[in-house]
């Protein structure tokens, strides 16, 4: 809440050959309009949460006679279907209509006549910036004249609008301000919760296969009211003091808990533990630990981050801590002896 756009209308012929052009030439005068756009909350509307824009570009049927250039939409409520991938304007008592389709679809709605997405991957220089992966829709005012009224949106990722061309206009993006939604905070409960370091003899392996994979086990849990299937699994990393460690591996929902691994290797853990790793084993109830030499500093407590995105904006975090123990390794230590 509080992203805001701000664009200046210049009353400008498109560049591009295939937007519409303007049918007459701008009326003389100062022709330059800024306005911005805010999204000033929330409302929670049959199940489904919409963001509240204060001012949104409004669709409009051009009225003989009348200079119109462009209306805005007051309180214009927009949420995200994830499953269906487009975005939905709300409208009352009958059903949301569709304002962007990102699946490539042609979609058809009063008054709007055709929509349908021209380019993607496109760069686009605005005054606030250029963007890239761009997608341009495409949008028709009328059923029998498809052309007639058609305009045009240029969307960037992670921004939204930062062109809008109609018929007799270019609004184009000259600044704006996307305010981070703070991290969700989830329930960690990461498993072994024990490192078991010993002491050991580096020898050389008895054969070159790969060793087997080990890992750390992670339990995710979210705020009841938000579904661990919107987590983007792709994103879930193990962090330690902002340093990732590794990503998420073998995503698994279990009764709303995102179940995940988290590999173990010579690295990572001895960057963990700031030691030189020689042999790493996960059992149930312990991560065994071969070092070179003993810490240095004695450790107790080892608190990691695991954090992921949403499928939809939001990301979020959470801590748990293992426990370090310093055990013997018998065999290094009845080696050493026969030496004496």
């Amino acid at each position: 809440m509080g992203n805001s756009w701000t664009y200046t209308n210049y009353f400008v012929e498109p560049i591009d050959p295939n937007e519409p052009p303007p049918p007459a030439p701008p009326p003389p005068g100062p022709q330059k309009v800024e306005f911005t756009f805010t999204i000033i909350g929330t409302e929670e509307i049959d199940g489904h949460t919409y963001y509240k824009f204060d001012d949104y570009f409004s669709i409009f049927l051009p009225v003989p006679g009348e200079d119109i250039r462009v209306t805005v939409g007051r309180e214009v409520l927009f949420r995200h279907d994830l499953i269906a991938d487009r975005v939905l304007m709300y409208r009352g008592l009958v059903d949301d209509k569709i304002r962007y389709d990102f699946t490539g679809n042609e979609w058809y709605d009063q008054p709007l006549g055709w929509c349908r997405i021209r380019q993607v991957g496109i760069v686009c220089d605005v005054p606030a910036g250029e963007f890239s992966d761009c997608i341009n829709f495409q949008f028709g005012e009328s059923y029998s004249h498809p052309g007639e009224y058609a305009y045009g949106e240029y969307l960037a990722p992670g921004v939204g609008t930062i062109k809008y061309v109609n018929r007799s206009s270019t609004f184009v993006l000259q600044s704006y301000t996307i305010v981070p939604e703070p991290a969700i905070q989830a329930m960690v409960d990461l498993e072994p919760d024990v490192f078991e370091v010993k002491v050991g003899a580096h020898k050389k392996p008895k054969n070159t296969r790969k060793p087997k994979g080990e890992f750390l086990r992670a339990f995710i849990e979210l705020p009841a009211d938000i579904s661990v299937a919107d987590v983007n699994a792709a994103t879930v990393n193990l962090c330690l003091n902002d340093t990732t460690l590794a990503a998420a591996e073998s995503p698994l929902i279990v009764d709303n808990i995102l179940d995940v691994l988290f590999r173990l290797d010579l690295e990572n853990v001895g960057a963990i533990l700031s030691l030189e790793v020689i042999k790493v084993k996960v059992d149930e109830c312990k991560i065994e630990v071969t070092t070179t030499a003993a810490p240095s500093q004695p450790i107790d407590l080892i608190e990691f981050t695991v954090s992921g995105d949403l499928l939809y904006p939001g990301s979020f975090t959470g801590t748990d801590a293992v426990r370090v123990m310093l055990g013997k390794d018998d065999k290094h230590e009845y080696e050493e002896g026969d030496d004496d």
